[in-house]
């Protein structure tokens, strides 16, 4: 859900959201373990849902005036 509504509309909230999940996925460091790996299926669905943000966030970048728009924005604030 979090990858799709990012394709739809980026906001840093679900980029934060996105965030979260990544982390998730990461074992966490235990004595037994002090150098954890994720399994092969964590790392491709990371890898899948990399790149299905990345497309996006590129291309909002790409489209003339989006950094001007953000900046507008954040100066409302």
């Amino acid at each position: 859900m979090v990858v799709y509504v990012l394709q739809q509309h980026i906001t840093a909230t679900w980029l934060v959201l996105a965030n979260i999940l990544v982390r998730q996925v990461q074992p966490p460091i235990t004595l037994k373990n002090l150098n954890p790996r994720p399994s092969p299926k964590e790392e491709a669905f990371v890898q899948g849902m990399f790149q299905a943000l990345l497309e996006p966030c590129l291309a909002s970048l790409l489209q003339a005036g989006f950094m001007e728009a953000v900046r507008d924005t954040l100066s409302g604030i």
